[in-house]
């Protein structure tokens, strides 16, 4: 089997870090002393967009020759399944000590699906919305990669495009996607990013040609300031648009030409590194301090000052630290080792 290229993109780990504490903000902004990033949601987007980047850059060359879709599949799952399976079991056991174990949710949460059942409906790991997504661009580029030229994503593109500007017309914003009655937005989102992530990549010399090497910073708090532009009333949806298409596919050319030094790389693999434990556990960590803090103090987390909050959001970065390290990555290369073939049982000679 082929090893992925030996090129590294590592600023960009840093930006899905990033855009991980965006999203971290997003839902705890009601206690952080401050309002959201008004595009903070579009974060997500950008996740599929470095999505696309980062498998056409790993399985481009190995899909083409010796990978099958099976087996690429199959790595997909494993890695997406350990800390989503985390993350499930420690919901469940919230909704377990205080009498209401949500079975159907663990069940479905288990196959990426929401909770049908509930009221309203939803998913038991509530950042795990996106994921299904994800395994939707991802089945495509894994089955059919062969035929994915540039045209056939270029068309893909265009399409959803046209689905995008539909949906930021008729809702006002890119905010869909994460509610049953907006589910398809999901899909016209990730099919736009994703596809573009994997034209970015395989045009990557000419398109970030512009780009310079030193800008890891400069990128990550470009990143920030794009999640956080105001819109003129009246104008969300056409910025939302302008965000997607342009404005990150930018800040991921700038990231993709840097080559930071040494301590700034460290920190980009770190936050690459806890990037995804913090995506999926951090409304959980929320929702289980907040029902302890209501118990024992009778004020909720958004009673708190930032002397409290502060460093639950620091112990959750580190959380997502040791998550990665301690749990995700062994559990995962454990699942990816080959493991031996066992020999057939040789039936006994006759007469022993």
């Amino acid at each position: 089997m082929q090893s992925p290229p030996k090129e590294q993109f590592v600023a960009l780990a840093g930006l899905r870090g990033i855009a991980a504490l965006v999203v971290l903000q997003w839902h705890g902004n009601i206690f952080l002393g401050g309002a959201p990033l008004p595009g903070g949601y579009l974060a997500v987007d950008f996740f599929f967009l470095l999505s696309g980047w980062v498998l056409a850059h790993a399985y481009d060359q190995r899909l083409a020759t010796s990978l099958s879709a099976g087996a690429f599949l199959r790595q997909r799952l494993i890695r997406l399944y350990p800390v989503l399976i985390l993350a499930l079991l420690l919901t469940f056991a919230g909704g377990a000590l205080v009498g209401h174990p949500p079975v159907t949710g663990l069940l479905l949460g288990l196959l990426f699906l929401p909770d049908f059942w509930a009221q309203p409906v939803d998913w038991l790991v509530r950042p795990a919305w996106s994921l299904i997504a994800e395994l939707a661009a991802n089945l495509p580029f894994g089955l059919w990669h062969r035929r994915l030229s540039t045209g056939v994503l270029a068309t893909t593109v265009l399409v959803a495009l046209a689905a995008l500007i539909f949906l930021a017309i008729a809702h006002g914003s890119l905010d869909v996607g994460h509610s049953l009655t907006s589910w398809p937005g999901l899909f016209a989102r990730v099919f736009f990013s994703f596809p573009l992530g994997v034209l970015l990549y395989r045009h990557r010399d000419r398109l970030a040609a512009w780009a310079p090497s030193w800008a890891a910073w400069p990128s990550g708090l470009l990143l920030v300031l794009v999640l956080g532009l105001p819109a003129p009333a009246g104008l969300k949806g056409l910025l939302d648009l302008f965000t997607v298409a342009a404005l990150l596919p930018a800040v991921l050319l700038l990231a993709s030409a840097a080559r930071p030094h040494r301590l700034t790389a460290r920190i980009a693999e770190g936050l690459g590194a806890m990037s995804y434990p913090l995506y999926l556990l951090h409304v959980a960590i929320f929702s289980a301090v907040n029902m302890l803090l209501l118990l024992f103090t009778k004020s909720g987390l958004d009673e708190q000052p930032l002397a409290v909050t502060l460093p639950l959001v620091a112990a959750i970065v580190a959380l997502s630290l040791l998550v990665d390290r301690f749990y995700d990555r062994p559990l995962r290369r454990w699942l990816a080792a080959p493991r031996p073939a066992v020999a057939p049982l040789e039936p006994k000679p006759a007469g022993r």
